[in-house]
């Protein structure tokens, strides 16, 4: 989901008891939430990334928020009910809107014979098109001008082509489908450009990619988007792996050092 309701008097009213750390953590979970329309893991180091939990008092607040609204079920997943039920609703308003749109959909209206064209040279005066609609074109008894082709696109009426719905794919896929040099983050994608704007070294957009790859590389979750995914969790900071600098900008965190330690061993 791009977008959530919020109620503001059911929320304060939930939440009353709250610090304002606290709310902090709890709208970055419910935004989680919503984001990924899944219920969230019941790993509280999990939940840690999600947010960008880093001090004490960060991950205090997130183990709060988390034991009071996202309770653990019966799957091993921490669930909310509110967010369930607008989930519900909103992915029923989507396919009601699918199905109405497919009822509103035109039908075919082929062309039938041009006006004053006899019956019996119909055969002679229409063409069929890839779409299967039978078209009347121009003919001349002493020099026949072949007509232009027509798609069903220029058909008032015609049925388009449906596009192809993209499958959701695992990491793993979704890299092996990358063509021939197809780069899976290239260097025009946007994540680059916000990390710029918040002031982020593309050494640590590069090492949050490092991060992203070992922990989805055997994962069995799929996305429709998996840049957009990188993007999220470099805004997210899901690795943990800097925190901003008392003098400006952002330094390396123990787990981003050790990181880097450890790709400059590989390589």
């Amino acid at each position: 989901m791009n977008y959530f309701e919020l109620y503001p008097g059911d929320y304060l009213r939930d939440t009353t008891r709250l610090t304002l750390l606290e709310h902090g953590a709890y709208l970055r979970l419910l935004m989680a939430y919503y984001a990924e329309e899944t219920p969230l893991p019941a790993d509280e180091s999990e939940l840690f990334v999600i947010v960008s939990a880093v001090s004490a008092s960060d991950k205090a607040s997130v183990r709060k928020v988390a034991a009071r609204f996202f309770p653990v079920g019966q799957d091993g997943l921490r669930r909310n009910g509110r967010a369930d039920a607008e989930i519900a609703k909103a992915q029923k308003r989507i396919e009601t809107a699918r199905t109405n749109g497919a009822k509103n959909k035109p039908t075919k209206n082929p062309v039938g014979n041009p006006v004053g064209n006899p019956s019996a040279s119909q055969r002679d005066t229409q063409r069929h098109t890839q779409s299967g609609e039978a078209l009347p074109h121009a003919t001349c008894q002493q020099d026949q001008e072949q007509a232009p082709a027509l798609h069903a696109a220029d058909i008032p009426g015609a049925e388009k082509p449906k596009r192809k719905k993209r499958a959701e794919l695992t990491f793993a896929d979704w890299i092996r489908s990358l063509s021939d040099g197809e780069m899976a983050i290239p260097e025009t994608d946007p994540v680059f450009k916000s990390a710029e704007l918040a002031g982020l070294p593309d050494e640590f957009v590069a090492l949050e990619w490092a991060w992203f790859k070992r922990k989805y590389g055997a994962s069995t979750k799929r996305y429709l988007e998996w840049r957009q995914v990188f993007r999220n969790a470099v805004d997210g900071a899901w690795g943990s792996l800097w925190r901003p600098s008392d003098n400006g900008g952002y330094v390396l965190t123990t787990a981003g050092l050790q990181l880097q330690r450890s790709l400059g061993e590989a390589a």
